[in-house]
Parts: structure tokens; C-alpha cells; sequence
């Protein structure tokens, strides 16, 4: 099947923008919230510890539920259509887009975290990044991503093998039959796929969404709110109503009730990938097509997501430790400096070809007169 080139288009480059700009608020939500690991509730949010009231904010907890979900959704559709490329074309040309800046990030944010911390080896930084630890882990999760894609797309007689492959993904990730290791990010290769997979089926349905895009921005958030409402908080599953739920029927001491929280409990884990779909449903349907300043600004921003995602974590951090709290300001600080960097990286050659995935310009030769 024939499709334009969505990864021309202004309206997804904005999806981009507006995914990388929530995810520097939500960081900035939690930096903003980070306290001493041995105070009275608090929830371990990886590389810091945030206060119960924070993780469980309703602003947190909206952009968590869909805005991974939205980046992933993203990156899939602009793999639609298909290239007339070979798979080890394709392959090594998001090893130089993604896994070429992951490493090149790694060791200048090693670097700079050395001076401040020169016990910690390169051989334990490098360890953590291979065990699911680094701050960078969406990149490398994108490339396993985009890459068992184009390997199950390209094999012949594979019709159901995409929607199997997110069937397990989303096993995996519940750990319903086995809990996933600590390693090379299959956790978040787990959370992220599916969705990855959901942009690149929705791909060649650009006209069905431009024709009933209101009719599915209402859908969508009509389906949403019940949902997120189960899933809320994200970051504390005891407190999600879901499993309260699941709870307060097992107490009841009935048959009906223990089948009743069984079921509850069953849905719980898919809670997640329900709400990230509904949400970047209906957010691709409202941006699809759409022009004007506000979409160009926005797609500024996005086509310079990655330098402003390897850059605002850092900036944030040093911002937050050095007393700075207000979430407003941190957002504005660190989005700005993240800009300015990534420009400034862009107009450097090879730094550009190492950190941000730029293609090497070859130059145009003139015509002899």
C-alpha cells in the first residue's frame, strides 16, 4: 500500500514537540518533588526518591500515562511506508540515528559527572547503562524497537506475527508468567513496543483519521477518562483505584467477589497500554494535518527532541540541587538551555554526527558552465 512520507509532515514532527516538552515537565515535576530517601513517604523513582504527594499528583500522573506512549507512537508511524531499503540498510541507519548517540551521550555525561564524582568508575557507569539504569535507556529501547519491526516487516508470510510480537510484549511487561530481568533494558523494551507497533499500523490510515477526527477525539477521551481514573496514580499501584477495587471484592469472602477481584487484578496490568492508546489516539487525530504558528513551533522543537531529551536531565538536576523548585521556572530554564545547546550541536559537524544521529552532508557539486 502507497503512502506519503509522514515524517514530513508538520503535524508530527509537533507530536514530537509536544511529547519531549511533557516529558521535561514531568521530570521537572519530579526533581521539583525529590527528598531525602530515609523521610516518611517517599516512592523510589529510580535515580532519586519523590514525596507520596508528588508521585501521586494528578499532573504527574497525566503525563505519565501517555507521554512515552505518544514519543513511541510517533516513532512508529514514521516508518510507514515502507522504504525500498535492504533490512541491514534500515537497520544500520538507526544504529547511526540512535544507538551512536546513546553511546556518544553516555561517555560525555559520564565525563562530566566524573569531575563531581571521580570514584565511580566507566567500567560501573557502563554496567548501569547496560543493566537498565541510565537516564538515556529510551533510545536504546527505541532501537531494539524500530529494529524487530523492520525484521518481522520484512519476512515473508508474517501477517500475524506483528500482532503476536505486541501480544507478548505486553506479557512480558505484566509479568504474569515470569518477572523480566534487570538487563539491557527489557523492561522498557516491553513498555515501549507496542506502542512503536500501534503508529506503524495506523501509518496508511492518514485519510480515515483527517475524515472522522472529531468522532475519534471524542471516542478516545470518552475512553480515557474512566480509564485513567483506574490507572491514578501511575507511579503508586497501591493507591490506584483499580486495585483497591480488586481488593474490596476479594474481602467481600464470596465466590463472585474472589472471581471479581481475580479479574480486576488480571486487568490491572494492562491498564497502562489502554490508557496510552485511547490518549495518543486521540492526539493524533487532533494534530493530523493541522498547520499554523503554533504547530510550527512545535515542530521546531520536535525535530530537535533528542539533543533537548539527552540534555534536560542533567540541566534539570543541577537546577533542582541548587535550590531551584519552582516547576514553572525549571521547565522554561531547562527547556531553554536544552534548545540553545541542541542548535549550537546541530552547526558543529561532526559533534552534530555523533550526539544528535545527523547524516553526514555530502556537498552538492556545480555545474562546470
Amino acid at each position: 500500500m502507497s503512502g506519503v512520507n509522514l515524517s514530513r509532515d508538520q503535524s508530527i514532527d509537533a507530536l514530537k514537540g509536544l511529547a519531549i516538552v511533557l516529558v521535561v515537565v514531568g521530570h521537572a515535576i519530579i526533581d521539583a518533588g525529590s527528598v531525602d530517601p530515609g523521610e516518611q513517604g517517599v516512592v523510589n523513582m529510580g535515580p532519586i526518591w519523590i514525596s507520596l504527594a508528588t508521585a501521586s499528583s494528578p499532573p504527574l500522573s497525566l503525563i505519565y500515562s501517555f507521554h512515552l506512549p505518544l514519543f513511541a507512537f510517533v516513532s512508529g508511524l514514521v516508518m510507514w511506508p515502507p522504504r525500498d531499503y535492504s533490512l541491514t540498510t534500515s537497520i544500520l541507519s538507526r544504529v547511526r540515528g540512535l544507538l551512536v548517540p546513546y553511546m556518544a551521550w553516555f561517555v560525555l555525561l559520564y565525563a562530566v559527572r566524573f569531575v563531581p564524582h571521580p570514584s565511580r568508575g566507566f567500567g560501573q557507569s557502563l554496567g548501569d547503562a547496560v543493566l537498565g539504569r541510565d537516564n538515556l535507556w529510551y533510545l536504546y529501547a527505541l532501537f531494539i524497537c524500530t529494529a524487530i519491526v523492520l525484521c518481522l516487516e520484512s519476512a515473508p508470510g508474517t501477517r500475524w506475527t506483528l500482532p503476536l510480537s505486541v501480544v507478548g510484549a505486553i506479557i512480558g511487561f505484566s509479568g504474569v508468567f515470569f518477572a523480566i530481568p534487570n538487563v539491557l533494558y527489557l523492561d522498557k523494551v516491553f513498555w515501549v513496543y507496542p506502542f512503536v507497533v500501534l503508529g506503524y499500523v495506523f501509518g496508511p490510515l492518514r485519510a480515515k483519521f483527517v475524515k472522522h477526527r472529531w468522532r475519534i477525539v471524542a471516542v478516545s477521551l470518552a475512553a480515557f477518562v474512566p480509564l485513567f481514573y483506574l490507572l491514578s496514580p501511575v507511579h503508586v499501584p497501591s493507591l490506584q483505584p483499580i486495585n483497591k477495587l480488586a481488593a474490596a471484592a476479594r474481602e467481600l469472602g464470596t465466590s463472585g467477589g474472589r472471581v471479581l477481584g481475580v479479574w480486576f487484578s488480571a486487568l490491572a496490568p494492562l491498564l497502562p497500554y489502554a490508557c496510552g492508546v485511547v490518549a495518543v489516539t486521540a492526539i493524533y487525530a487532533l494534530y493530523l494535518g493541522r498547520t499554523g504558528k503554533a504547530i510550527d513551533v512545535q515542530a521546531w522543537i520536535g525535530r530537535r527532541s533528542l539533543g533537548i531529551y539527552a540534555i534536560e536531565g542533567p540541566v534539570l538536576w543541577w537546577l533542582s540541587s541548587n535550590g531551584l523548585t519552582n516547576v514553572f521556572v525549571l521547565v522554561v530554564v531547562a527547556l531553554g538551555i536544552s534548545v540553545a545547546i541542541t542548535v549550537l550541536l546541530e552547526r558543529t559537524p561532526l559533534i552534530g554526527q555523533l550526539l544528535l544521529g545527523q547524516r553526514i552532508r555530502k556537498p552538492h557539486r556545480q555545474r562546470a558552465e
